[in-house]
């Protein structure tokens, strides 16, 4: 038997309406695993960026915002702890996702420890909510056998970027303010996206005029060798949902 599947749409939205369909007899323990980036709104943060840690969580060393979970995270699900009845408790992640890749060993090893606790685990009588690069550790924790699914879990996901990110594959060049060419069609786009990955912390460097690509959109790229294999375990999830029982 495996655990049941699920795609949707944006993240609170979609986090609440599913929570208030879903055949649950008891409330669950829900996850909410977040994507790539800072919460942040400050567009004039100093560089390099500092993704806040979780209120009142000590600070990790890493510095972009990992930390333990919250009962609660609003800058980034909003009141979904609050609209969402189908929950018997909400569980937050915070985790580093700019300097390392959605298929780090580190990274990996975190979300599987969060959700049941240690290595090769089960997670069981749980809802799991994932946004965009969310689904992708997720995915990349199960297929490298760092944590499992169990029959009792459920898995939805909202926005993964399964094919990666054209963003990721012009991400040198939105990076650099000094751009010699565009490589986006619609004109005034290109400062439109630089500054929606300033915004999001996918620039790192010291001097805002020379910055580079963090390792989470790197690892976007439809080129990067760990996104075949994650969509790979994706496909076979998707199957395995098509067998599931109800």
């Amino acid at each position: 038997m495996c655990p049941r599947w699920h795609a949707r749409g944006h993240a609170a939205v979609a986090a609440v309406v599913l929570i208030a369909t879903a055949p649950v007899v008891e409330p669950k323990k829900c996850f909410f695993l977040h994507g790539a980036g800072c919460p942040s709104t400050n567009f004039i943060a100093p560089l390099p960026r500092q993704c806040p840690n979780p209120q009142g969580a000590p600070a990790s060393g890493r510095g972009f915002g990992e930390g333990p979970m919250t009962s609660t995270f609003p800058e980034y699900w909003g009141d979904v702890h609050i609209a969402a009845s189908g929950c018997e408790s909400f569980h937050f992640n915070h985790e580093d996702t700019i300097t390392q890749s959605f298929d780090s060993l580190h990274l990996r090893e975190r979300t599987c420890q969060q959700l049941c606790g240690s290595p090769g685990c089960v997670v069981t009588d749980a809802i799991v909510f994932t946004h965009s690069m969310g689904n992708l550790y997720l995915a990349a924790a199960l297929a490298h056998g760092d944590c499992h699914l169990g029959a009792s879990a459920d898995w939805y996901l909202s926005n993964p970027p399964a094919l990666g990110s054209h963003a990721a594959k012009i991400a040198e060049d939105l990076c650099h303010s000094g751009l010699f060419h565009c490589p986006l069609v619609v004109p005034g786009s290109c400062d439109i996206a630089r500054q929606v990955f300033m915004e999001m912390g996918l620039c790192t460097g010291r001097d805002k005029n020379h910055l580079d690509p963090t390792a989470m959109i790197r690892s976007l790229d439809p080129a990067y060798r760990g996104l075949n294999s994650t969509l790979q375990r994706d496909a076979m999830l998707s199957v395995m949902e098509q067998h599931a029982s109800g």
